[in-house]
């Protein structure tokens, strides 16, 4: 039952105890059995603990949830939550009505049972999830649920008014998480289980210590009689505080009574601490010594002291005490050891501030350090720095090899950052794919430069697991403060522009911020958030660009080329928004588009007339590119061998076996696949013998330059022949002259597309080009 503390007066002044070891103040209840008497208080005690306990049960599972959502079904995960927060929060509310008009006559045998039943159930309940899924974590979460674990088990110290409570509650969490872990393999250390096992013995110890102590304290308060009161308040108190010791003062805050804990505590008898003032035995702590001088209730003062066993921590609690008059008479209260509570809140503060995959610094202490850099930079004005990092071509590795292995790239990845930035900065997970490494001493921007460089160089290293070799870059970009900004949030922005700046010149580079690229960045989040409403309307539209027999100069075919045409901006180039539709995943959707569109063009073409159609790299490794391919066919009634889709040799940066892989089976569905911009810097020749090319386009670079280049028109010479041994075909890009025209044809090459036989045009063009002398050129090239 409920009890002001401040409006409490005193009972009579005897005491009894019963058997379970609960204190029972005698009070006139005539007529009743002792036994009823017992049961009594110890509900009472009961209903002032459970509300708390029952919080501390559900605080408990939501620490577990946070370990345990990898290794549980979300769905098991979200049940079990909430039926376990529901039932708390039920008996919580049953209790609270259970304390309220509580005596004798309703203080039965079987609510004792109710309640006995209630605790066991959830019991049975928190232990359920943990003990399910402790097998299947990592060390660490597994060393974080027995902590949790520990810390309920001895939560139920508070329950020793029903001893049998107590020790169920005990059994079952002991049991369920040991139970848990002989599921699977135990590779925790032998002292972590040992000391997990020595719990559940000194908390059940505890319960059966703490009857006794209450059971001494309270014969020596009826045998002094004198005292009886005073004892019986503080008694009172530890019942409603479920403090570990008692203290008592006077109105000059001199100690009239102590627990001989607190003497045990001190190395000191309790005896020699009465007339001493309670912030002196406690060496002057000056937070104690105010809220004793404002003469009012506190609660929770921590104390920090070196004792004989070490440093241990204590929270303070006290009551002032008045008499009618009123006049200040002193305080009393109690004192918790809340050492271990202390130790388990730091390990959780430090698992908290930690990457569970990496073990570097997450996001929020990343923030906290570069904050801290700040500060000291402020204070020592010495700029700090912060270098924001981006890996480059990681999406793959998950899409394709899974997300297991990607996560063994993001550990070797981590651990070669802390090896490169060793001493000189503090590396952090922001998140996903992304890093950050936070420089204290930023004086020299040659040291940034040369740190990027070196984890540059580092994460390039091609990674080998299960006998996969992996590849992937990084890219990064840095901001100094203070000088481009002096907060965190600003700084952090900075350097995220550079980053970007630094991925659009390519994989693999680094930039510091400069004013400039806040504008384009910018300007880049507006022009991509117009694209993403452009898509479906008629602002973009394909151009079709003729490509030409090189001994007949008929047209044999088309290639699809994107265009936007934005209504305030005019004309926007592909070289600026393709990269941002492929970066922001927009390339899909404008891909899928293209090519449904594109087939329907072309189905209304002579039948000898084929498509080309651009596929990027991103494209390619989306697992819906075939079947959309599959659909655009059926959809228009186009043959397949009149479509034909181009790549770029960059499709060999990535994982270049699942690229073929797709590729192989559009090929299977009767299209053609064509090599583009053959020769512009990538090592692919290697990929030619895979049977999947059919055609060769060599980049329009070196047609230019063979006018002038011999050494270019060598190049060609020697593709031609490349592709005539793999029993491909050559198209010529760029044919702007009827110079570059004989030049092409005398090198071998059979297709010619260029502005010598037109630029890209609508559909109406195409299908009026068709349709005139039978789409021939032949004037042209005379």
């Amino acid at each position: 039952m409920a009890r002001d503390t401040k409006t409490q007066t005193a009972k009579p002044d005897t005491a009894v105890n019963d058997a379970d070891g609960f204190i029972l103040p005698l009070e006139a209840r005539n007529g009743l059995k002792m036994e009823n008497e017992n049961r009594l208080h110890q509900i009472e005690a009961l209903t002032r603990f459970m509300p708390l306990y029952a919080s501390t049960s559900i605080i408990g599972a939501f620490i577990i949830s946070w370990c345990i959502y990898a290794a549980m079904p979300p769905i098991l995960l979200f049940a079990w939550l909430g039926v376990l927060i529901a039932a708390n929060l039920r008996s919580s509310r049953w209790v609270s009505q259970l304390a309220i008009g509580l005596d004798t006559d309703v203080a039965t045998k079987g609510l004792a049972i109710k309640l006995i039943a209630d605790n066991i159930g959830r019991a049975l309940l928190w232990i359920s999830a943990p003990a399910y899924t402790i097998a299947a974590l990592n060390n660490i979460d597994q060393i974080t649920l027995m902590l949790v674990g520990a810390v309920m088990i001895c939560a139920a110290l508070s329950l020793a008014a029903m001893p049998i409570i107590g020790n169920s509650w005990i059994v079952i969490i002991t049991l369920g998480l040991i139970g848990g872990l002989l599921r699977g393999p135990i590779d925790l250390p032998t002292t972590i289980l040992c000391l997990f096992a020595l719990v559940p013995c000194f908390a059940s110890a505890g319960v059966a210590i703490l009857g006794q102590v209450l059971q001494s304290n309270v014969n020596q308060l009826a045998i002094a009689s004198e005292k009886g009161t005073a004892a019986h308040n503080l008694l009172r108190e530890y019942e409603e505080r479920g403090g570990s010791w008692l203290w008592q003062t006077n109105a000059n805050n001199e100690i009239t009574f102590a627990s001989s804990q607190l003497g045990q505590l001190l190395n000191r008898s309790s005896k020699s601490l009465i007339g001493q003032t309670l912030p002196g035995v406690f060496r002057g702590h000056a937070t104690l010594a105010d809220r004793l001088a404002a003469r009012r209730d506190f609660m929770g003062v921590e104390l920090q002291l070196h004792t004989q066993n070490g440093i241990r921590w204590f929270a303070m609690s006290g009551s002032a005490i008045w008499d009618k008059s009123p006049s200040f008479k002193g305080f009393r209260g109690v004192g918790v050891d809340i050492t271990d509570s202390k130790i388990a809140q730091h390990k959780l503060q430090h698992l908290a501030n930690l990457d569970t995959l990496t073990a570097l610094p997450n996001r929020q202490r990343v923030r906290e350090l570069l904050g801290e850099a700040l500060q000291h930079s402020a204070a020592t004005s010495t700029p700090c720095a912060l270098v924001f990092l981006d890996l480059d071509g990681f999406k793959p590795v998950n899409d394709t090899y899974g997300h297991a292995r990607g996560d063994v790239v993001l550990r070797i990845v981590a651990e070669r950052l802390r090896v490169q930035a060793g001493q000189q900065g503090t590396v952090g997970r922001i998140g996903g794919d992304e890093f950050a490494i936070v420089v204290q001493d930023a004086r020299s921007p040659k040291s940034i430069e040369q740190l990027a460089a070196r984890v540059i160089a580092a994460i390039s290293e091609p990674y080998v697991i299960d006998d996969l070799n992996i590849r992937i870059g990084i890219s990064a970009g840095a901001a100094y403060g203070p000088l481009d900004a002096d907060n965190v949030d600003e700084l952090i922005r900075k350097a995220d522009f550079a980053l970007y700046s630094a991925k659009a010149q390519g994989r693999g580079n680094y930039r510091a911020f400069e004013p400039n690229m806040q504008v384009a960045a910018e300007d880049r989040i507006s022009l991509e958030n117009e694209m993403r409403a452009a898509i479906g309307t008629n602002q973009f539209y394909i151009a079709y660009q003729p490509q030409v027999n090189s001994e007949t100069h008929v047209v044999t075919g088309f290639e699809a080329l994107l265009r936007w045409q934005h209504p305030t901006r005019g004309f926007i180039s592909p070289v600026t928004f393709i990269p941002i539709a492929e970066e922001s995943g927009m390339i899909v959707q404008l891909g899928e588009w293209v090519l449904k569109t594109a087939c329907i063009d072309a189905a209304q073409w002579p039948g000898h007339i084929t498509v080309a159609v651009n596929v990027s790299p991103v494209q390619l490794l989306h697992p819906g590119l075939p079947n959309a391919v599959a659909e655009a066919l059926r959809r228009s009634r186009l043959p397949a061998n009149r479509l034909e889709l181009e790549v770029t040799e960059s499709i060999f940066l990535g994982d270049s076996d699942y690229s073929i892989g797709v590729l192989k089976r559009l090929r299977d569905i009767g299209l053609s696949i064509a090599l583009d911009d053959f020769g512009t810097g990538y090592s692919s020749l290697g990929y030619l013998n895979k049977a999947v090319f059919h055609k060769l386009k060599i980049d329009g670079s070196f047609v230019r330059e063979s006018a002038t280049n011999g050494e270019s028109t060598a190049i060609i010479k020697a593709m031609v022949s490349l592709a005539e041994a793999f029993r491909m075909s050559v198209t010529a890009e760029c044919v702007e002259t009827k110079e570059d025209l004989l030049r092409m044809r005398s090198l071998g090459c059979h297709q010619i597309q260029g502005f010598l036989f037109g630029r890209p045009m609508t559909q109406d063009k195409a299908l009026e080009l068709l349709t005139g002398a039978r789409g021939s050129f032949k004037d042209r090239a005379a």
